[in-house]
């Protein structure tokens, strides 16, 4: 099934050197909600494009297919 997959977390900019919150959004095919949540926290925290990384909130819905 597809889940639409939001996550709010902070991290550290690096053009500034701060910490802001970021959000982002993906459409993962996934068995269930839970194992879609961790897809996507795993796809940030393995992209590399984020460092020191605190998760905020994550929510996943059915989604349809586009």
């Amino acid at each position: 099934m597809l889940y639409t997959v939001h996550t709010s977390f902070t991290a550290r900019d690096e053009e500034t050197g701060l910490h802001r919150r970021w959000c982002k959004t993906e459409k993962i095919e996934a068995t269930d909600k839970d194992t879609a949540k961790y897809i996507a926290w795993k796809n940030i925290l393995d992209g590399g494009e984020f460092s020191f990384i605190t998760f905020d909130s994550q929510n996943a819905r059915a989604s349809r297919r586009k």
